[in-house]
Protein backbone atom coordinates (compact mmCIF):
# COMPACT_ATOMS: atom_id res chain seq x y z
CA UNK A 1 0.00 0.00 0.00
CA UNK A 2 1.42 3.91 -0.61
CA UNK A 3 1.53 6.24 2.92
CA UNK A 4 3.52 9.17 3.63
CA UNK A 5 6.12 8.81 6.08
CA UNK A 6 9.31 9.70 7.11
CA UNK A 7 12.58 7.61 8.31
CA UNK A 8 13.59 10.63 10.83
CA UNK A 9 12.41 13.82 12.03
CA UNK A 10 12.89 17.02 10.37
CA UNK A 11 11.50 19.90 8.31
CA UNK A 12 8.73 19.04 5.22
CA UNK A 13 11.47 17.48 3.10
CA UNK A 14 11.51 14.26 5.08
CA UNK A 15 8.32 13.23 3.97
CA UNK A 16 8.21 10.70 1.46
CA UNK A 17 5.31 8.37 -0.28
CA UNK A 18 6.14 5.10 -0.40
CA UNK A 19 5.00 1.68 -0.89
CA UNK A 20 4.91 0.04 2.75
CA UNK A 21 3.17 -3.32 3.93
CA UNK A 22 -0.08 -3.59 4.35
CA UNK A 23 -1.28 -4.05 8.03
CA UNK A 24 -2.56 -6.98 9.71
CA UNK A 25 -5.47 -6.56 12.09
CA UNK A 26 -4.47 -7.45 15.24
CA UNK A 27 -6.40 -9.18 17.87
CA UNK A 28 -9.23 -6.60 18.84
CA UNK A 29 -8.87 -4.18 16.48
CA UNK A 30 -9.62 -4.01 12.53
CA UNK A 31 -8.19 -2.81 9.52
CA UNK A 32 -9.83 0.49 7.63
CA UNK A 33 -9.89 1.57 3.98
CA UNK A 34 -8.82 5.18 4.37
CA UNK A 35 -11.06 7.68 2.22
CA UNK A 36 -10.32 11.02 4.71
CA UNK A 37 -7.51 12.43 6.38
CA UNK A 38 -7.56 15.13 8.75
CA UNK A 39 -4.10 17.28 9.20
CA UNK A 40 -3.41 18.20 12.75
CA UNK A 41 -1.18 20.48 13.97
CA UNK A 42 0.35 17.63 16.27
CA UNK A 43 1.53 15.77 12.99
CA UNK A 44 4.10 18.59 12.14
CA UNK A 45 5.34 19.14 15.82
CA UNK A 46 5.89 15.41 15.59
CA UNK A 47 7.51 14.88 12.62
CA UNK A 48 9.50 18.05 13.17
CA UNK A 49 11.07 16.52 16.37
CA UNK A 50 8.62 13.81 17.86
CA UNK A 51 9.70 10.64 19.02
CA UNK A 52 9.20 7.85 16.51
CA UNK A 53 7.95 4.23 17.46
CA UNK A 54 9.23 2.24 14.51
CA UNK A 55 10.88 3.87 10.70
CA UNK A 56 9.31 4.45 8.29
CA UNK A 57 6.85 6.07 10.71
CA UNK A 58 3.38 6.40 8.93
CA UNK A 59 2.22 9.81 9.64
CA UNK A 60 -1.51 10.98 11.20
CA UNK A 61 -3.78 11.42 13.96
CA UNK A 62 -7.17 10.74 12.62
CA UNK A 63 -9.05 9.43 9.32
CA UNK A 64 -12.04 8.11 8.41
CA UNK A 65 -13.02 5.08 6.34
CA UNK A 66 -14.79 1.70 6.03
CA UNK A 67 -13.47 -1.53 8.19
CA UNK A 68 -12.14 -3.81 5.55
CA UNK A 69 -11.07 -6.36 8.31
CA UNK A 70 -11.88 -7.21 11.47
CA UNK A 71 -9.21 -9.00 14.09
CA UNK A 72 -10.67 -11.69 15.93
CA UNK A 73 -12.63 -10.71 19.23
CA UNK A 74 -14.03 -7.46 17.89
CA UNK A 75 -17.90 -7.84 17.69
CA UNK A 76 -18.96 -4.22 17.50
CA UNK A 77 -18.22 -3.36 14.35
CA UNK A 78 -18.69 -5.18 10.88
CA UNK A 79 -16.95 -4.89 7.68
CA UNK A 80 -18.51 -2.42 5.78
CA UNK A 81 -19.00 -0.28 8.51
CA UNK A 82 -18.19 3.69 7.79
CA UNK A 83 -16.08 4.80 10.68
CA UNK A 84 -13.56 8.02 11.93
CA UNK A 85 -10.61 6.67 13.87
CA UNK A 86 -8.02 8.32 16.32
CA UNK A 87 -4.01 7.03 17.36
CA UNK A 88 -1.14 7.90 17.21
CA UNK A 89 0.03 6.97 13.86
CA UNK A 90 -1.09 5.73 10.51
CA UNK A 91 -3.76 7.64 8.90
CA UNK A 92 -1.94 9.20 6.12
CA UNK A 93 -2.19 5.69 3.95
CA UNK A 94 -4.53 3.62 2.02
CA UNK A 95 -5.08 1.39 5.05
CA UNK A 96 -4.65 1.85 8.76
CA UNK A 97 -4.66 -0.86 11.49
CA UNK A 98 -6.28 0.60 15.05
CA UNK A 99 -7.89 -0.89 17.72
CA UNK A 100 -11.93 -1.13 17.47
CA UNK A 101 -11.97 0.42 20.46
CA UNK A 102 -10.45 3.53 19.01
CA UNK A 103 -13.43 3.19 16.08
CA UNK A 104 -16.63 4.69 16.22
CA UNK A 105 -19.53 4.60 13.66
CA UNK A 106 -20.38 7.17 11.12
CA UNK A 107 -24.05 7.33 10.57
CA UNK A 108 -25.59 6.57 6.97
CA UNK A 109 -26.20 9.81 4.98
CA UNK A 110 -30.15 10.15 5.00
CA UNK A 111 -31.91 9.93 1.89
CA UNK A 112 -33.14 13.10 0.14
CA UNK A 113 -37.28 12.91 0.96
CA UNK A 114 -37.75 16.18 -0.84
CA UNK A 115 -37.18 14.41 -4.22
CA UNK A 116 -38.62 10.47 -3.36
CA UNK A 117 -41.54 9.32 -5.09
CA UNK A 118 -44.44 9.48 -3.24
Amino acid sequence: MKASVYYETGGPEVFRYEDVPDPIAAEGGVIVKVEYISIEGGDSLHRSGGVMSAAPHIVGYQCAGVVKELGAGVTALEVGDRVVTVGLDGSYAELRAVPAGFCWKIPRPRQNLLFEKR
